[in-house]
């Protein structure tokens, strides 16, 4: 997730994203970031587009409180082989631990987007609706935020001088 120099965020690294993956269509590849995985995923069995539901619920979680959705304490650096076992094993058995301070929506927006059941998780179905009509967004006109019309926050300032990204800095 980047911000732009409107301070919009903008998701990037979709490079691994796959086209055509609808009801019913699967995908079977084991890809994209471990810590992001869908339980489905880490099975190694067919998904649909509700592994991407699955990811926003982490980036929401990650977002309000600036901490990972599962406790992975240690074990990026752990220099284990068995580490990848034990990062699909929290994401398939581990509950979200959820802040004193998320509000009631939030934390019912995150427990839906994260059910390990994918069956059972918000937008799984291929339906937007019932997301978008969640308490959570309640007050936020989505096509106006992806249009540009809302004007971020102002609760936090640019640091002076930031070192900014742009498209003639970037290198593909």
């Amino acid at each position: 997730m980047l911000v732009d120099s409107d301070r919009h965020c903008k998701i990037v690294d979709i490079g691994l994203s796959k086209l055509g993956i609808f009801i019913p269509c699967k995908a079977t590849t084991h890809c994209g970031t471990p810590y992001c995985g869908a339980p489905e995923i880490v099975k190694n069995l067919p998904y649909d587009q509700g592994v991407d539901w699955w990811t926003v619920g982490i980036m929401i979680f990650e977002m309000l409180t600036g901490n990972p959705t599962f406790d992975y304490d240690g074990i990026e650096d752990s220099g284990d082989v068995s580490a990848g076992d034990n990062l699909d094993q929290i994401i398939e058995n581990d509950e979200v631990d959820f802040a004193k301070e998320m509000t009631v929506a939030a934390v019912s927006i995150v427990t839906q987007l994260l059910m390990k059941d994918p069956k059972q998780r918000q937008g799984s179905n291929g339906s937007f609706d019932a997301i978008r009509q969640h308490p959570f967004f309640k007050g936020i006109e989505l096509k106006a935020l992806q249009e540009k019309r809302v004007k971020p926050s102002e609760k936090e300032k640019l640091a002076k001088n930031p070192k900014r990204i742009t498209k003639d800095s970037v290198r593909y």
